[in-house]
């Protein structure tokens, strides 16, 4: 669902800032993204970046209420943010909002909702971010804008900005240093998600690296880290041309 005539960006501001209020006690820590984030004038939705907190499950904490958290698997961890959306949801004030071929998204990674508050709504996107994945990486992607994000994370041996020896991949940074040049281009052509499940499997010769920050992401690109609203495949081209220089 698309507003026809976009939104203004106090309008969206001011609806991101609510449902950030909404979301915050589920969250260990929540951030607007996105086209509000770079200041656009007409945002076409909301996205929102979080971090979500984890609770014991109730019967574990009966059963033994000295257990620790650390010691339970993520997987058997209950996502509190996970448990407030879809609270909201019963509430009417989340709606799952379908793609254009009809298809809905309400997993842990992305959620794709219309947001409602009295006759105020828009679309939302709310991306959560769960380690290994890192938060810088996500952060800045989902700020964008896309055309900037693709010149960002394409290697610098097809004209893009990320260096040879590194690769974007998975919601993170993996270093490629251990490689010849010829491995390293090799790698560079592989697609991202598959690039991905290898390095998670062990299969590559790969390290990743953290970037727990905006700052830390683009430091491992070897490229500033602009404010949002300069982001810009303008600002790259030029500080590639620099590089260059």
């Amino acid at each position: 669902m698309q507003r026809e005539q976009g939104m203004t960006l106090a309008y969206a501001r001011a609806l991101a800032e609510v449902l950030v209020d909404l979301l915050r006690p589920a969250c260990q820590r929540i951030e607007i993204a996105g086209s509000i984030r770079r200041q656009k004038p007409n945002p076409n939705d909301i996205e929102v970046v979080t971090i979500p907190r984890f609770a014991l499950p109730e019967q574990l904490v009966m059963e033994d209420p000295g257990c620790r958290a650390g010691t339970i698997a993520l997987d058997e961890r209950v996502n509190e943010l996970n448990e407030q959306c879809d609270w909201l949801f019963r509430q009417g004030i989340l709606e799952k909002r379908p793609d254009t071929h009809g298809r809905y998204c309400w997993g842990t990674g992305i959620k794709r909702a219309v947001f409602f508050q009295g006759n105020d709504y828009a679309p939302v996107d709310l991306f959560q971010v769960i380690a290994p994945v890192q938060w810088g990486l996500i952060y800045a992607i989902r700020t964008g804008p896309s055309d900037f994000n693709h010149l960002l994370v394409t290697s610098r041996w097809f004209g893009g900005a990320c260096p040879k020896g590194r690769k974007v991949a998975g919601g993170r940074v993996w270093d490629m240093g251990r490689l010849s040049p010829d491995q390293q281009r090799e790698l560079a052509a592989i697609p991202a998600p598959k690039f991905a499940r290898l390095a998670e499997a062990g299969r590559l010769p790969v390290e990743m690296i953290p970037t727990p920050t905006e700052e830390s992401f683009f430091a491992a690109l070897g490229v500033p880290c602009w404010p949002p609203e300069q982001r810009t495949r303008a600002h790259i081209r030029a500080c590639l041309q620099r590089m260059k220089g």
